[in-house]
């Protein structure tokens, strides 16, 4: 069961290194992309793709632009500002 319960944890665990990888993605696509699209390049499931980009956001890294109905995600810096992020709200 302990095993188990780490497989989940490590799977549905978002570490700085994947702040930091999405960042990277976006920055790298200058036209913005999609939920969808970031999500299919980090290779995550919907609900951490949405928990990333909630981060990103939340962190001024990145920005939506909406046109239409397609909102799209841009990149504000090219890296983190911190070497080391804190995700627990501490």
């Amino acid at each position: 069961n302990v095993f188990h319960l780490y497989q989940y944890q490590k799977a549905h665990r978002m570490t700085g290194g994947q702040l930091q990888k999405a960042l990277g993605i976006l920055h790298r696509n200058s036209e913005g992309m999609t939920r969808r699209e970031l999500g299919q390049m980090l290779n995550v499931t919907a609900t951490m793709r949405d928990e990333i980009v909630s981060q990103l956001l939340a962190l001024g890294a990145a920005s939506e632009t909406t046109t239409g109905r397609t909102t799209r995600l841009h990149a504000l810096e090219a890296k983190l500002q911190s070497a080391r992020i804190n995700l627990n709200g501490a």
